[in-house]
């Protein structure tokens, strides 16, 4: 994306004061809150900056004395695959290297004119062409880089209730100090009805000032504490933990080519015992355990349904 700012792709219409959520007076020079008077800065080039302009309190609460299924179904736990229920799939040429076709598969066709789908952690805006390809109107979030349109603060979002239909979001959660506060922002701005796809790191090394981790018990559990249906908590089959650990952690400064050459045989003699004892004990050495206990990452689909949404 280019450095200069693009106007169309600021969503100048959407956006609110990320502190008080009041609506915004915007000059050429400076963005004021029409509320609380919190002054953000809007230049002539690069991102327009929403972050947060002081320390905000927020409070949470969780329900316990209940395990993670007793109020919620059990989702999906399967080895991320194509949606079959994919009304459109993107070609190949229209992914990027870091959305798969699996994970594309689950982002639905805009249901109309004006439909928004956020970016929440965009960097480069690389999803933004398969976003747009779909009919979203796209709208790029990010804390710090440089390339994207808005700079935010994905604990508080400068964006209205009910906003987007679709929120895409991959590789962030790790990334964030406290993703309770994110997941609830997230659920806050998505429509009634809308959905989420996202990914977490599971056996992946600490990188970029990362945080948190999450199973796929603990994300399941964080996404529907935040108030969302979850669907699927789907392993990668390409990006497994001993791939991200050779990279990132045992041969650190190595290509990723060579550190994967590297573990290539211990995949190999991984998956042989895997297979050789799945004869004997299918359920414990299932595929499905397999990819649960060595992955490097999982997706999420998840929804806000209306009934959810309108008890909240």
């Amino acid at each position: 994306m280019s450095q200069t700012r693009q106007s169309e792709i600021v969503p100048w219409d959407c956006l609110v004061c990320p502190d008080c959520r009041a609506g915004l007076h915007v000059t050429s020079e400076s963005i004021i809150c029409s509320q609380c008077a919190a002054a953000y800065t809007n230049r002539e080039s690069g991102p327009v900056d929403m972050r947060l302009q002081g320390a905000k309190t927020v409070e949470v609460s969780h329900t316990i004395g209940t395990g993670p299924f007793e109020r919620h179904p059990r989702p999906d736990f399967s080895v991320i695959s194509v949606n079959p229920e994919a009304d459109t799939l993107l070609a190949d040429s229209d992914l990027p290297i870091h959305l798969t076709k699996e994970q594309a598969s689950y982002i639905p066709p805009a249901s109309g004119d004006g439909a928004m789908c956020l970016d929440l952690g965009c960097g480069n805006g690389e999803y933004r062409h398969p976003i747009e390809k779909l009919g979203y109107r796209w709208a790029g979030i990010d804390f710090d880089h440089p390339d994207a349109p808005v700079h935010a603060d994905a604990h508080a979002l400068p964006f209205p209730d009910d906003t987007f239909d679709v929120i895409v979001s991959l590789a962030v959660l790790e990334h964030v100090q406290f993703p309770d506060i994110v997941l609830r922002e997230a659920h806050r701005v998505l429509k009634p009805g809308g959905r989420i796809i996202a990914s977490v790191a599971y056996l992946v090394p600490f990188h970029a000032s990362s945080f948190f981790n999450m199973t796929h018990y603990g994300a399941f559990s964080a996404f529907t504490d935040a108030g969302f249906q979850v669907s699927r908590v789907a392993p990668e089959r390409i990006y497994l933990g001993i791939r991200a650990e050779s990279f990132t952690g045992l041969f650190v400064g190595a290509s990723r080519r060579f550190c994967y050459a590297l573990v290539w045989p211990l995949i190999v003699a991984h998956r042989l015992w895997w297979r050789l004892n799945r004869v004997r004990s299918p359920g414990r050495y299932s595929v499905e355990n397999m990819y649960l206990l060595t992955s490097g990452a999982f997706t999420i689909v998840a929804t806000t349904p209306a009934d959810v949404k309108d008890a909240d």
